[in-house]
C-alpha cells in the first residue's frame, strides 16, 4: 500500500489548489467580452503580420496585400487587383 508523506500531501494539496485557481480564472475570463479578452488594443497590421509570421508565408511562397491584407503572390507587387496604387 502506498502513503503519502506531509511533504507529499502538502504539495499536492497545493497543485490542486493551484489548479482550481487557473480554472477558476479560465471561468472568469470565458464571461467577460470577446473586447475585453483580448490583450491587443489597436488591430494588426501589415508589418506586425509579417514580422510574426512573413518567413512562414515566404516559405509558401505568399505574401499579403499591404491593404487588406488578402494573401497573394510575392510577384504581385506587394498589393492585391482590388488594392493596386493606380
Amino acid at each position: 500500500m502506498f502513503r503519502l508523506t506531509r511533504e507529499d500531501r502538502e504539495d499536492y494539496e497545493q497543485f490542486i489548489a493551484t489548479i482550481q485557481d487557473a480554472g477558476h480564472e479560465l471561468e472568469e475570463r470565458r464571461r467577460q467580452p470577446l473586447a475585453q479578452r483580448t490583450t491587443r488594443q489597436e488591430p494588426a497590421n501589415f508589418e506586425d503580420i509579417m514580422a510574426v509570421h512573413g518567413e512562414r508565408l515566404a516559405n509558401l511562397n505568399v505574401t499579403l496585400c499591404r491593404e487588406c491584407l488578402y494573401a497573394i503572390k510575392p510577384e504581385d507587387g506587394g498589393y492585391c487587383n482590388d488594392c493596386r496604387p493606380e
